[in-house]
């Protein structure tokens, strides 16, 4: 991976310490909000022990896993990306999408639409896509710690938050999902420290 990648890993570290002594953490983040400084189409993970960085992962190819692929399905909905966790929330019987890449998740959205599905069930099931594909493609067979902050603009989205506890719940007992409390701009913080 190339240098300045490197380099965006270890200043989110930097800021994720800020708000949490980084003992043990897995670093989860999903960096779409166009509030934030960087507007990028990534996730990340990262394994953080004794607050240093001892392995990270990046999507290489399918947007599926990241914040700006929930946006552009926010527009198929019809709704703003503010109001897609609330959508999600409302769903009695979320679908299910699939946990693959992009072009088969947005057929079956559009496979559902047709169908008449319940857009607050499209919604909710695609939260749990984009969590299924981050774990399945990102984190893959990495260890995933008892500790997980969930950073990035998709820590606004509720339905999002739903779906990664849900599925952490599936792994194991015991690993808590936290969201820092700067979660869209931890990047920015890592970086005006690393700056300074």
């Amino acid at each position: 991976m190339g240098y300045l990648k490197r380099r965006e890993v270890f200043i989110y570290s930097i800021g994720i310490d800020v708000g949490y002594s980084a003992v043990k953490v897995s670093l989860i983040d999903f960096s779409n909000d166009k509030r934030n400084i960087v507007y990028s189409k990534y996730t990340i993970y990262i394994s953080i022990k004794d607050g240093r960085v001892v392995d990270f992962m990046m999507n290489k190819i399918c947007a599926a896993g990241t914040g700006s692929f929930l946006e552009e399905q926010a527009k198929k909905l019809e709704i703003e990306i503010e109001e897609f966790g609330e959508m999600a929330l409302k769903s009695k019987k979320p679908v299910y999408l699939g946990d693959r890449c992009t072009v088969f998740i947005e057929a079956s959205v559009a496979d559902k639409l047709s169908k008449g599905v319940k857009h607050e069930d499209i919604a909710a099931g695609l939260c749990r896509s984009i969590v299924k594909n981050y774990f399945n493609k990102v984190v893959g067979n990495k260890k995933v710690g008892k500790r997980i902050l969930l950073q990035g603009g998709i820590a606004h989205n509720q339905g999002v938050i739903n779906a990664f506890r849900a599925n952490l719940k599936e792994i194991s007992d015991g690993i808590t999902l936290n969201v820092p409390e700067f979660f869209s701009v931890t990047g920015a913080i890592g970086a005006g420290l690393f700056a300074k």
